[in-house]
This record gives structure tokens, sequence and C-alpha cells, in this order.
């Protein structure tokens, strides 16, 4: 008897979890590493003295996440998605701010650190102190006319001892009306540079999604090479000046990541598989050559078996889920006798699923013989058969 029969195969749901669950894991290092890699970059330059915050947001976010990364992998995916973003986008817009402020900045700091020196009386040293707390430089220059009209304001006054805490409520009152206002024109100058800055931020993330997925391309070529020319045509709309709202763009992130992550997945579970193939073989008496990847129309590992006597297996395993066996060179029933022994093997002991029979060929058992002709899979079975 010879047989030639395909399955679907799968490993099973907790094999694959774990598969999963190390791709994520490995994934989202490499993604957080160049995060904090481009973080670190940004904090070199002296970018963040123009966004305190949000780099310490930013700082605080990495934490997390690589404190997360460990225990928990899909969530930490979840945050260096985010990441991502911010880290893009505080990039543009830190380059934004010192370009605008840097001026100004330095300039203003010269005449605070003189104002400190110069403070003759306490309530001199309190008005120095109060515009020192404005720590965030864009606020602080959207504050800073109205800071210097309140000095002007209270300057020249005389304060007896006896009325300095009132007066420095008074001040400290007038102070936080003047932070409310300077705040909320910071942050209309960001959502503004935002919106300026939007197809730069969206161009430099997505560069950093092409290029890691470009680095596993080989592990499943057809399905990382359609995500790969998605991102493309995304980076040419980009490029003509076409941006995407936050939202879209972060869904066609999330998208990209979700899916050369189970193309990862789904090529490491045919590894697996086919490792169980050929420990499978080996435990029924065949030797086996080393499996090769044919990575023509259907991208299969071929895996040839052979026994002593000259009976052979050839097992083929496609990415997609289909497997194809054939059994041949053999004489009466033994075939089926190795059939019944490999297949247990595979769904038992190495938890790989098989469903979806279908029979392609299969001999009659009355008519074999020695001499019988076997059923021609391909040129690599003709050269190893018997």
């Amino acid at each position: 008897m010879s047989s030639s029969v395909r399955y679907d195969w799968a490993l099973q749901a907790e094999l694959r979890r774990q598969e999963y669950l190390s791709r994520i894991l490995e994934n989202t290092s490499r993604f957080l590493r160049r995060y904090q890699a481009l973080y670190d970059d940004l904090v070199r330059q002296g970018f963040d003295e123009y966004l305190p915050g949000e780099f310490e947001q930013v700082r605080e976010r990495l934490d997390a996440a690589q404190t997360v990364l460990g225990v928990d992998p899909e969530s930490a995916r979840d945050i260096s998605m985010s990441l991502g973003h911010t880290i893009a986008h505080l990039q543009s817009l830190a380059r934004e701010a010192k370009r605008e402020f840097e001026a100004r900045y330095r300039e203003r700091q010269r005449l605070l650190q003189e104002q400190q020196r110069e403070a003759q009386t306490a309530f001199e040293a309190f008005m120095s102190e109060t515009t020192a707390s404005f720590k965030d430089p864009v606020v602080r220059d959207f504050a800073y006319e109205d800071l210097c009209a309140l000095r002007a304001e209270f300057g020249d006054k005389r304060v007896e001892p006896s009325a300095l805490s009132r007066v420095r409520k008074q001040v400290a009152a007038r102070v936080e009306e003047i932070r409310k206002v300077a705040e909320e024109k910071a942050a209309t100058w960001k959502r503004e540079k935002e919106k300026a800055v939007r197809v730069e931020t969206q161009q430099t993330l997505l560069d950093i999604h092409r290029e890691e997925a470009a680095k596993v391309v080989d592990e499943n070529p057809e399905a990382i090479n359609n995500v790969l020319a998605g991102l493309v045509s995304l980076s040419g709309r980009l490029r003509g000046g076409a941006a995407m709202s936050a939202g879209d763009f972060a869904r066609e992130m999330k998208q990209a990541v979700v899916s050369v992550d189970e193309a990862v997945v789904d090529e490491r579970c045919r590894k697996a598989t086919v490792k169980a193939i050929l420990a499978s073989l080996a435990k029924a008496g065949f030797v086996t050559d080393t499996p090769r990847r044919e990575k023509g129309e259907k991208d299969e590992v071929v895996v040839i078996a052979r026994k002593p006597a000259g009976q052979q297996a050839v097992f083929r395993v496609t990415v997609a889920g289909a497997m194809t066996y054939r059994f041949d060179h053999y004489e009466g029933m033994k075939c089926k006798d190795d059939i019944d022994k490999v297949l247990p093997l595979l769904q038992q002991i190495y938890g790989v699923r098989l469903s979806n029979e279908n029979v392609l060929w299969r001999n009659n058992p009355d008519r074999i013989s020695k001499s019988a002709r076997p059923l021609d899979m391909g040129p690599e079975e003709r050269r190893h058969g018997k």
C-alpha cells in the first residue's frame, strides 16, 4: 500500500499561545529599545528643556512598559504602540519649541538669575521665586509680559513686614491667574503645532514600523511583504501631504504590528510542527534528511525520511496551514502500519491537530508489489525514491 493525504494542521491552542506571547515579548522589546534610544538622543540634544512635562510623561511610560513587559506582554505592546506616536510627535514638537523659544528662553533665564541675585528684600526674593516657578519655557513665554507687569506693579511698593503675608497671597493669586491663562495659550500653541507637524510625525513612526517589519520578512515573506506594501502605499500618501487623523493612523499602525506578529507566529508554529514531524518519524524508525524550505508558490517545508528497507515518507508543510504526506515503496499493509504510528505521535505527543482529511492518492493493497510505481510528487521525491 502507498498513500498520499492532505490535512489542515494547527498547533494546539496553548502551544500557539506560547509562540504568540514569545513573539510579542521579543518584538515589543525591540520597539521599546528604539523608543528609549530616540528619547535619550533628544535629551542629549537638550530638547527636554523646552517640553519638560511631556518628556517626564514619556519617561514614566517607558519605565511602565518595561515593568509590564515580562508580566503582560500584550499590555506592554499596547503601551509601546501608544508611545511610538508620542515620541515621534515629541521629536517634531520639541524641535519647533526650541526653534521658536530658544533665544527668548536663554535671555529670560539670564534676567531671572540677575533678579534673584539682586533681590534686596524678602518680598523681592518672593517675586523672583514666583517667576522661577514657571518651569515650562512655553508657558513661561506666554506668561512673561503679564509677570513683568506684575513685578512692575508691586516692585515699587514698600511692603511692611506686618503686611507681607497678605501681599504675598495677593501676588500668589494673581500669579495663578497668569499661569492658567499662559497654560491655555501654551496648550493652544501645542495643538496648532501638532497639526503642523502631523505628517512629519506620522512619517517618522511609519518608517520605524517599516524597518522593524523588514527585519523579519524572511520568516513569512508573502504575509509580511503584503504588510510592507501597505506601509509603502501609506508612506506615499503622507509624502504627498495627506496626513491622517490621529485615530485612523493609530489603527493602521496597530494593524500592521498585529499582522506582522501573526505572520511570524504562523511561521514559528510551522517550525514547531516540522520538529514534531521529525520526532514522530524518528520514533517510527525513519531516518530523516535535513528539512528544506521551498519558497515557491506555496512556500513549503519538505521533510523526507526513509527506512533501511527503502520505504519512504515525504511531508510537505505550508505556513498557511496545509500538510501533505506521502508514504510509498511499501508492500501490503505495512504503509498503513507506519502511518498509524506517525500520525498519533504527531497529534497526541506533540500537539499538532490534523483536520479535514483529503485522500489524494492510495494504492489498492492487493496490487502492490516491489515494482509498483509510486505517485510522482516532484523532483525531490524522485531523487530520493528507491
